[in-house]
């Protein structure tokens, strides 16, 4: 997963119509959907190949996949397929969905093969249906910043601080433990985001901050007690 814009489609070849080999070529190739024309020219096996192959750098869209089982003296080109013995034919509709980042929540949600995961999520899988779900666990660690007047400050004794975030707190219990933890008057700093300054009722679970990667949401402190400052 990630930002690739094409992916490798993999197929499977049933050996039902040929059990005991005997069928010279299989011969198949990507269409648009509902053609029958090949998008970009079509690939020749001998036999019905026993693994899974794959059709390289395909673009997201809706395709038809087709492939003919032919038995020829000669490997039979584009030209010459129709005067091969035809033994099967078939076709299968597929869509190919782009890569997408998934938006992770404190909820479990269902996560879709062609979603990325982000580092950090509690993931269920379930191996009967092979269907994941993730979401946001409970105390995940936040490394806040701090910022005066728009510039970035250290928190006291220069140290990296993380913050077990919980689903259940408001901004307010977000502070109180920052605090806490730096040994700080809460009323000295207050959390901002994107809008301004949040108000210590709102819901830390309605907030982006564990998928907050360019650092929207900081804490802003008024003025760095000069008891602080270089501890």
């Amino acid at each position: 997963l990630g930002k690739r814009q094409s992916v490798s489609v993999r197929l499977s070849f049933s050996r039902e119509v040929d059990p005991l080999g005997e069928t010279d070529w299989l011969v198949y190739w990507l269409a648009r959907h509902g053609e029958t024309t090949p998008l970009r020219g079509f690939t020749v096996s001998p036999g019905i190949p026993q693994d899974d192959v794959y059709v390289p750098a395909v673009l997201g869209g809706q395709y038809t996949v087709w492939a003919q089982a032919v038995n020829s003296e000669a490997q039979p080109t584009w030209d010459t397929l129709k005067e091969a013995e035809l033994v099967a034919v078939d076709s299968a509709s597929i869509t190919v969905r782009p890569f997408e980042d998934f938006v992770p929540t404190y909820d479990w949600r269902p996560v879709q093969p062609w979603e990325a995961l982000p580092p950090g999520l509690e993931i269920s899988m379930d191996m009967g249906t092979e269907r994941n779900a993730a979401r946001i666990p409970d105390g995940w660690p936040w490394t806040p910043f701090l910022t005066q007047d728009s510039q970035p400050v250290a928190f006291p004794r220069k140290r990296l601080l993380k913050v077990k975030v919980r689903v259940s707190w408001t901004v307010g219990d977000l502070l109180d433990t920052i605090a806490s933890q730096i040994g700080w008057d809460r009323s000295r700093f207050s959390l901002v985001g994107p809008d301004g300054e949040l108000p210590p009722t709102t819901p830390v679970r309605s907030l982006p901050l564990f998928s907050d990667y360019d650092g929207l949401y900081r804490l802003r402190v008024a003025r760095v007690p000069s008891a602080m400052r270089d501890q």
